[in-house]
């Protein structure tokens, strides 16, 4: 494939969007990839550029991690060089390491590539002009076995996949002038496998609660930033336009992602200084998070992974206890769940009872009240929370 300048011209489509623009490494033309690089930040512009990544998973490129390490201090000194800028400028999103699923089925493969390695083999030389540092993550890969319950919803494998994300993050912190970690791509699951494995793993709403539990954890170890892997035919994708395959049209939809991407993104709100703490409830199948806010409690979401699904029986529910302190009267609900479990598609998906569809244009419809309001008891709360779903509590005076 040959393109010249003008293809960042499409850039501008969105004006206000910011960028990681990926510098081309592993063909080793430096020439080409200084041009590169030149072009993207004289179009896209400096203000709009959250960094230039050189590279996109070298620990898959056959090179040595030492290798790696001196091609890319050679390879930003000269981009810097090109672009005019100081070797101060904090213009790199440094690392990008591939998610290592693929090797073991499960993230972050004994003896594979790892951040304070890196930073020890020379990256730490140029850390001045790095501005974050980023890993590629996907809870799990797509085999014959693969399993709902045990590889998705379940978040002991969260945790256990997470770790080496979470030794990154706590080495970033540690350096003088820590660097933020950035999970640059992230999906359920990687692999296409066949459709009906895809579709079973990552298009059912259980696939909607793992994004819960995984964005809050994430969260709670210090990851800065997450950008969720999306494409045409991804089935944990947001949601898809309509668009042409194979000859056929594919109908516009909404994923069930979507819905796990807006509870996280009410429980983490608006305001800046928000500190997400993973509560210890030592359950495979139940995770547990508070929001901090300026130091006070503000909300506390629930998700219980124990997967149900309509035809399974009843319904279990777990009662859970909240100790919340004194000086809040009560405290609201809201549910993310579906009538027909963790393997529900998207249209028997809710939030509080709002819906997102095609057929609304993408706003939100409430079709059932789904919010409740609970008393506080001298500090303590019971709530309820059913197999297969999630519950955010609010915390009022």
């Amino acid at each position: 494939m040959t393109f010249g300048p003008s293809y960042f011209d499409a850039f501008a489509t969105i004006p206000d969007a910011k960028y990681v623009v990926d510098i081309p490494m592993k063909k080793n033309k430096l020439a080409n990839s200084k041009a590169f690089a030149k072009a993207a930040y004289n179009k896209i512009g400096a203000d709009n550029i959250v960094g230039l990544e050189i590279g996109n998973e070298p620990d898959n490129y056959g090179l040595s991690k030492q290798a790696y390490v001196s091609r890319w201090k050679k390879w930003s000194t000269q981009i810097l060089q090109t672009l005019g800028l100081g070797e101060q400028e904090k213009i790199f999103q440094a690392v990008c390491l591939a998610s290592q699923t693929g090797k073991t089925g499960s993230p972050g493969a004994p003896g594979g590539w790892r951040v304070p390695e890196l930073f020890d083999l020379g990256l730490k030389d140029v850390k001045s002009r790095i501005g974050t540092v980023s890993m590629h993550y996907y809870q799990t890969k797509v085999r014959t076995d693969s399993d709902l319950q045990r590889d998705i919803m379940n978040h002991t494998a969260v945790v256990h996949g997470s770790s080496f994300v979470k030794d990154a993050v706590v080495f970033l912190n540690n350096i003088i002038a820590p660097i933020p970690l950035a999970l640059a791509e992230v999906g359920s699951i990687l692999g296409s496998g066949n459709a009906s494995q895809n579709n079973a793993l990552a298009a059912v709403f259980g696939s909607a609660l793992w994004q819960v539990d995984f964005s809050l954890y994430s969260m709670s170890i210090g990851v800065q930033r997450i950008n969720w892997q999306s494409g045409l035919g991804f089935p944990f994708a947001l949601w898809n336009p309509q668009y042409e395959h194979n000859g056929k049209t594919v109908p516009a939809s909404v994923h069930p992602a979507f819905y796990g991407h807006v509870f996280a993104g009410e429980f983490v709100g608006k305001t800046s200084n928000i500190r997400v703490k993973h509560l210890e409830l030592g359950r495979p199948f139940l995770a547990g998070y508070a929001a901090y806010d300026a130091g006070r409690l503000a909300r506390i979401a629930l998700v219980n992974l124990e997967l149900w699904s309509e035809g399974d029986g009843n319904r279990l529910e777990k009662k859970i206890t909240l100790d919340i302190g004194v000086g809040v009267s009560e405290v609201s609900i809201k549910r993310l769940t579906s009538e027909m479990g963790g393997t529900a598609r998207v249209g028997n998906i809710t939030w509080g009872g709002v819906q997102w569809t095609v057929n609304s244009g993408g706003k939100e419809v409430k079709v059932l009240n789904d919010t409740t309001t609970v008393p506080v008891d001298r500090g303590m709360v019971e709530i309820g929370i059913e197999a297969s779903e999630a519950v955010m509590i609010k915390l009022s005076g």
